[in-house]
């Protein structure tokens, strides 16, 4: 049986300034586009863009209390009333989720909302060790009167 041993020898060759850039993308060259993160994107921008008509909104999104018995006709009044007040707008399917949302599932979905375009605040330490200049200072009086002598840096 014969071995054979093949030492290849790398030489190290350092980065050097001015010499033109070889091989990888071209500058400019923008990344490909990830299907899923476009599907995403145009997701967003219909669930967020004005296109619900307030004559158009269900008044399945106005009830109250699903459990009442006169629920559904509550709710329709309630959205006559809503119409009435906002005949000709728009609003986003966001919008109308939102109107029937609770007020607390509300808070807690625009907190939610707030921490992807909001930058996170870091936590700061502060030392709140408070020396007392006026104790030293009578403490320093008070050993000069007894005759001790002190240092000026003291």
């Amino acid at each position: 049986m014969y071995f054979c041993i093949v030492i290849i020898s790398i030489e190290y060759m350092p980065f050097q300034k001015g010499k033109p850039k070889t091989g990888g993308r071209a500058k400019g060259t923008p990344n490909k586009d990830n299907p899923l993160k476009v599907l995403l994107h145009e997701h967003s921008v219909d669930y967020f863009s004005k296109s619900i008509k307030a004559e158009d909104i269900s008044p399945s999104v106005f009830i109250i209390d699903p459990k009442a018995d006169s629920a559904m006709s509550i709710a329709k009044v309630i959205k006559e009333e809503f119409v009435e007040q906002h005949k000709g707008e728009m609003f986003s399917q966001y919008e109308v989720d939102c109107i029937s949302m609770r007020a607390s599932d509300r808070a807690k979905a625009e907190i939610e909302l707030l921490s992807y375009h909001t930058p996170k605040m870091q936590a700061i330490s502060a030392d709140m060790n408070v020396k007392d200049a006026n104790k030293g200072l009578t403490d320093r009086l008070t050993r000069l009167a007894s005759g001790e002598e002190i240092a000026a840096d003291e």
